[in-house]
Formats: C-alpha cells, structure tokens, sequence
C-alpha cells in the first residue's frame, strides 16, 4: 500500500491531471488534477459529451480537429490493437487564467479484470509549455545559423556573377530568397512563392504572364531545366528584362524535388534586339503587330493553311476621338493597350491581330462564323465593362477570305467598307461582306455622290403627317418628314437615304432644312391666321455634339417669329443611348426656352422605360410595331393601357404613331389616348396637299400673297 501511495504522489509530481475512461459503458470520472490550473469538466459524467465540452470550450480553435481526431473510438481501437503501448498528442489546453499552454495527452489502456470487464483507458495530462518553448527557441536558432550560412554563400554567388538565387523543395515553401530580389524588384515578398509575388503584385509585366504560366507548366511536367525571359518591375517603377532559369533537382529526401531558381539582369543586351524588331515589325504604343507585319502574318497564314476556313476582322473603337478629348490622350493610349492585351489573349495559336494606327485594329482568325459572332460578343462585353465614364464601344467589319489569290490588303479593305455599313449602329455592331452588301455599298456611293448637290438644289422636300384627335378626327399637328424627289423623277423614301446620313454626319444638315421648312409653313400659316398646332421634327442624336445646338434652334424661331412651342423635337431611343446627362441638360436648357420634346418609337427598344423616368420627356409616341403586335392580344393590350396610364400619371402627353384601322383607333380611345397618326387618318403628304386637307385651300407664302 505504502508503495501504491509512492507511485501516486510521483504521478502527481508529473502529471497535472488523470482521467478515467470507461467507452463500454461512454462514462468517464477525474482521478485527480492539480487545482487552480486547467478548466476542467465535471467530476464525472458521460464520455462522449466530456469530449464535446472539451473541444468545444477548453482546446485552443485550431487544435478541435486534431483534439476529436484523438479521442476517435474506432481509430484508438486500431492503435492499440497494432501493439502500441500508448497514444500520445500535444494540444493547447485553457488555463484558468483564459490562456492557452501546450498539454500532452497519454492514453494508456487498462487491461480487463473482474466482472466489470469492458474498454478503459487512463488518460494523463501533462504540461509541456516549456519544453515546447525550449524546441522552438533551439529551431529558431538552427534556421537563423542556416540562414547566417545561405547568405554568406549567395552573398559570394551575386558578387562575383550578379546571379541572384532562390530555392525550394516543391510543396514545401521558400526556404531561401537571395536578399537581392526584395531590393531590387517591386513586390511584397511573404510567405507566399516568388511566382505567386510577382503575378499577383504586378511585378511581371502583363504582356509577359503568358512565359509565366508556360514555365510553371514546364515545371509541372517535370522538365529538368526551364527558363524565360521577362520583364520584372524595378523599386523605381520601371521594368527591366530579366533571365530567370529553374533547375530541378531530383532527391531521394523525403522533401522530394529540390527546385534552383536563378535571376540576371540582361535588359540592356534585350532591349537593343527588341527595338530593332519592334522598329521593323510591332506597333509601338501596344507592342502588337503593325500593318506590315500583320499583312505579311496573315498572307503566311491563309496561303499555308487552305484547309481552314480564314477571315480578317476590322475592328473600330466608335468616338474614340471624344474619348481623348474627354479624358486625355494618355487614357486613351491606355485604352489601346488594354484592346491590344485583350486581343492578343484571345488568338488562337494560328491566329494574329494588329493595331493599324489610331482605334484600328485587324485580326486573322481560323474560325467558323458562329465562333466569330462569339468572338465579336466577348470583345463588346469585355469593352463595356471598360473602367471609363463613356461606354467604350467597337465596330467590327469581317472579310471571309474564300481565295487565297486575293490580297490580304485587298480583304482589309472589304472588312473595312463591311464596318462602314454598321459605324454608329446601336442595335447591330458587325457586319459581314458580300455580294449584297457590294452593291448596297455602290449604291450608299452613288447617293453620297448626289447628296450635296440634292440639298443645294432644294430636291429635299418636307411632307406633312397630320397628327389628330381621335374622338373627332379633328387634326391638331403634324409631324414634318422628309423625301427626295429626285432629277430622275423618283420621290424617294427617307428609309433608303436617312440610315446612309445618319453614318455620314448629312443628317445634321437635312434636319436643319426640315426644321427651317418647318419654321417658315408655321410662320405663312401664322401670317394667314392659321393656327392648327406644332409640327414635330426629328432631331439627330449627332445634334448633341454640337455646343450651339440651342443656340441655333432659338436664333432659328426668332428669325421666322414662331412661339418655340410650335416646333416639337423629336428623339429616337439612340439619342438617349449615347450620352444621357449632355443629352438632359441640353434638353433642360431648350425647354427654359419653351420647346417641347417627344419620344419616337416609344416601345421599340429596351430603355423605353428608363429613359422617361431620367429625362424630361412632353410627350410619348408609341410605335408603330408596339401598337399593331399589342392589339393583337389581351397581354399585349392590357400593356399599352398601362403604358398610356403611365404617361398620364407622370402628365406626358401620348400620340400613337402607324394607326392603320379604326379597329386600332377604337381601342387607343378606350385606352385613354386621345391622339393618332397614322395611314388610316392620312399618310405623309406635300405641304400644299395637307393643307387642301386641313384648311381647305393651299396656303399661300407671303410673297405669293402680294
């Protein structure tokens, strides 16, 4: 007995605790600990719920997994049953104190005896806190004396040969990084690996992450040697080229490959090979191909492979001249580097692109047209999202080169006349060129060679649309639209003229002389005592570039000594598009003045709605194709009386435009639209014409009255 109480008392003396546990029966019961040390639970009580509380409370966070992992039933039974005399784990235990201090854990199983047979095991606690301090001061000291040694020998290494060194055994971090890469190169050198620093802190120049990712491929398929040569960035902001080499080394060590990496500085011996290239074939601003080089890549290409199918692809950035202007032509070099990036990134390997000068840039891609529609997709998307105040937007021209006898300068230029057909379209931003688009480029050709002439010589006619009060057909404007009554005899319609002058800039020039043919019939009427009500003209979305645009249309109503109220503006939704604070604010200052300001073609496009909650919209009109596909359901009109409700409530006027039967008539009124133009009142007609209809006489001009 004398010598079962020794034992005690030396347990005691080095154990701080000592549990008994007890799996058959999932109890357990404290033998003794040392007070006023640990937290403890209960005296005694179940197993399994001691060991919830315990984890859950007393061992430090990152130790819980490794704590139950320990006191896993089935896995100690496999322990012991391999013979183990013991199971042993360090965990950070909570002292009364709320700290935590490393504990060792020993289990130890206890033979059964008796009746009580069953599973038990002793579980002493310990306190280790010092002797782990004492292992992590002895390790701290063996890494600072390996570290006092690396460096005296990479020390010697850069001196004599300006190598720079680091090395690692794969999946086992950075053990050494030459003290030299810190200083001389940008980035934050952590914990985390040299090519993770350099990517993620931008110390590799972008065009290079490409060398990058192939090294750390090469590396991954275990090829003894690889290299690269890069642009890193200097502690002063540059990049200077550099040669980074990585050996591998193969061990028997349980650490497994042991990776050498070596750094020099060569930019000086690059950059006089680099510019001499780039003199002869790169584009300077954005490092790809220029015109030459790219004539000659894409010759190359389609000649030596005729089995895929090649096309060339103009690309436009539209108003990228206001993009400088607006913010300054560093971001706009910025812009044409970013497209440069993006392209390069997204050719294939049989693939090329090229920047042309200014916002032109060229691709020669091997893809079937589905794939180019997406190609052209992803570029739009990306651009965006382009981090700039003015949405950047590209045009894009594609040339199918179906005969490899034909000059890839000669298949530019077709991509280039396909681009022109779409150049400013908000709806269609690529188009493709053809036999159609051939004969309808020479025919947009032999209307450009006519137009000028055609304004001077007055072949420009305005037409007259009476706009009426549905109730009483009694009519109450006009929209003034403009045709061509041509030499030849033809009277042409604007659909096959306005598109072409809408790309070209004429259209500025048409609206002004509708807008004055509109002034002086309301000053003849005026002059007669006519008063019928305003004629609505359209006003171009290219009008808003102009800064004396209100300028000219109030000089314009004091010459003919109008009210501005009587010429009506119209906007399309693509002047809303474009730019919608100039937009607003030149409408703001016009409607000070008195005009009044309508949305054509309301429902045709999908920022309808948001446009009338964001500008100061008069009057609604709907359109056309809204009107005819929405009376032709229940859903379609239950929407249109919600829309003109709408406009109601937020006092907007509404006309509905294309009324063709009085079947739609009879449903505008029920809906609560009180006004309508359209083919079933009147189509568009001469002004002499329209007003036999309205007045019952042509009305004379002034000079015709004397």
């Amino acid at each position: 007995e004398r010598m079962s109480e020794q034992y005690d008392r030396a347990l005691r003396n080095i154990y701080d605790e000592l549990y008994a546990l007890d799996v058959a029966r999932d109890t357990y019961h404290i033998v003794y600990h040392t007070k006023g040390k640990y937290v403890t639970p209960p005296e005694e009580g179940a197993l399994s719920e001691a060991v919830e509380l315990v984890a859950g409370t007393m061992i430090h966070p990152e130790d819980r997994k490794r704590f139950y992992d320990f006191f896993n039933v089935e896995s100690v039974r496999e322990y012991f049953a391999s013979g183990k005399d013991c199971l042993i784990g360090e965990f950070r235990k909570l002292w009364q104190d709320g700290s935590y201090h490393w504990a060792s854990l020993t289990m130890f199983p206890l033979a059964s005896t008796g009746e009580e047979g069953g599973e038990k095991y002793l579980v002493f606690i310990m306190d280790i806190g010092e002797k782990k301090q004492a292992e992590e001061l002895a390790q701290r000291n063996i890494l600072l004396e390996r570290r006092r040694l690396d460096d005296e020998r990479y020390r010697a290494i850069v001196e004599q040969t300006d190598t720079l060194v680091f090395e690692w055994w794969q999946d086992s971090g950075f053990p050494y990084l030459s003290p030299e890469i810190p200083r001389r190169f940008a980035g934050n050198y952590d914990s985390r690996d040299i090519f993770a620093v350099w990517r993620e802190d931008e110390v590799i120049h972008p065009e290079d992450l490409p060398k990058v990712e192939a090294l750390l491929q090469d590396m991954r398929n275990d090829k003894p040697h690889v290299e690269m040569t890069v642009r890193l960035k200097h502690q002063d902001g540059r990049y200077i080229w550099c040669k980074v080499a990585i050996t591998c080394l193969l061990s028997t060590a349980w650490r497994g490959k042991r990776l050498i990496g070596t750094l020099n500085d060569v930019d000086a011996a690059t950059r006089s090979i680099i510019a001499l290239r780039y003199r002869a074939e790169f584009d300077t601003l954005t490092g790809i191909h220029n015109a030459q080089t790219f004539y000659a890549e894409a010759d190359r290409l389609i000649k030596g492979h005729p089995e895929r199918q090649y096309s060339i692809i103009r690309m436009d950035i539209s108003r990228f001249k206001v993009i400088n202007d607006l913010h300054g032509i560093e971001e706009g070099d910025r812009l044409l580097r970013s497209i440069a990036r993006m392209l390069t990134d997204k050719m294939e390997p049989e693939d090329s692109c090229a920047r042309l000068g200014g916002d032109i840039f060229y691709m020669c891609v091997a893809r079937p047209e589905e794939r180019i529609e997406a190609l052209l997709r992803e570029i739009t998307d990306e651009l965006a999202r382009y981090p700039l105040p003015s949405r950047v937007a590209p045009s894009f021209g594609v040339c199918r080169a179906d005969a490899a006898e034909t000059s890839v300068t000669m298949l530019c230029d077709w991509a280039n006349l396909a681009l022109q057909t779409i150049k400013g379209n908000y709806i269609k931003n690529f188009a493709s060129y053809d036999q159609k688009l051939r004969e309808s480029i020479i025919e947009e050709k032999k209307i450009e060679n006519e137009m000028h002439e055609a304004l001077l010589s007055e072949q420009f006619v305005m037409f007259l649309q009476p706009k009426v009060h549905i109730a009483t057909r009694r009519v109450i404007g006009a929209e003034g639209l403009v045709r061509w009554r041509h030499p030849s005899g033809r009277l042409i319609s604007p659909e096959y003229f306005v598109p072409l002058f809408e790309k070209n800039g004429f259209i500025v020039r048409i609206d002004e002389y509708i807008w004055k043919q509109a002034c002086a019939v309301l000053r003849k009427w005026a002059a007669n005592s006519l008063h019928l009500g305003p004629i609505s003209v359209n006003v171009s979305r290219l009008h808003f570039h102009d800064t004396r645009l209100c300028e000219k249309l109030v000089e314009m109503i004091e010459e003919y000594e109008i009210p501005a109220k009587l010429l009506e503006l119209e906007l399309t939704e693509t002047a809303f598009l474009e730019n919608a604070k100039q937009l607003g604010d030149a409408m703001k200052e016009l409607q000070r003045v008195g005009f009044l300001f309508s949305m054509d073609d309301f429902g045709s496009g999908y920022s309808s709605l948001n446009m009338l909650k964001s500008l100061p919209i008069n009057i609604v009109k709907i359109d056309r194709e809204f009107l005819t596909e929405g009376v032709a359901t229940e859903q379609g009109r239950t929407i249109i009386r919600h829309t003109i409700a709408m406009a109601d409530q937020m006092h907007m006027k509404v006309i509905a435009e294309g009324v063709e039967d009085k079947e739609q008539a009879d449903f505008l009124l029920e809906a609560g639209c009180s006004f309508a133009q359209g083919y079933y009142y009147s189509q568009p007609l001469p002004v002499d014409e329209f007003e036999k209809m309205v007045f019952g006489r042509a009305v004379p001009s002034g000079k015709d009255a004397d």
